[in-house]
């Protein structure tokens, strides 16, 4: 019997952000979520980036 390791593959998040006396960890985290679902959702191997500007 011959045993094939599955790729372990986990859609990842990143952001940098300069944080204000109002930003909340919450919105940062919020919007590293919706490209990361957005890849997870069309499929393998997909980088998708929001550039977002306060």
């Amino acid at each position: 019997m011959t045993v094939v390791p599955a790729p372990c593959l986990q859609p990842i998040g990143v952001a940098t952000i300069v944080p204000h006396g109002d930003t909340q960890p919450s919105s940062v985290i919020e919007a590293v979520d919706q490209p990361r679902y957005a890849a997870k959702k069309k499929g393998w191997n997909r980088i998708e980036a929001l550039r977002a500007h306060a």
